[in-house]
């Protein structure tokens, strides 16, 4: 998980800056439209909450996300999020690690 968080963590940085938006596959719904967006932690396809409900209903049964802005693991198929202790602190590290590759940019 520790890779995908921080690519992550780099494109949420990208979204504030207004140079990277996500869009659902199917919809192409973003999130300047105010919803969720959710990252298959499967096939790694984006997909607004309704589409990510029908992607977890399909055969394939991809029913785990992560949810872009929240950084944290959702299921489709109870519609709740998970804890995870281990992912949890997977995003804590990358955070602290795209901190410090912030700081040595700004120096730089």
């Amino acid at each position: 998980f520790r890779g995908s968080v921080l690519s992550l963590l780099r494109r949420q940085s990208q979204i504030a800056r207004g140079t990277l938006s996500f869009r659902c596959i199917d919809c192409s719904a973003g999130e300047d439209e105010g919803g969720a967006l959710f990252v298959c932690v499967c096939c790694a396809k984006v997909f607004c909450g309704k589409h990510g409900k029908e992607h977890a209903g399909k055969p394939n049964g991809h029913a785990i996300s992560i949810d872009v802005n929240r950084l944290e693991i959702f299921c489709h198929a109870c519609g709740d999020y998970i804890y995870d202790e281990g992912f949890d602190r997977t995003v804590a590290g990358a955070k602290t690690l795209a901190r410090r590759g912030r700081r040595k940019q700004q120096q730089q």
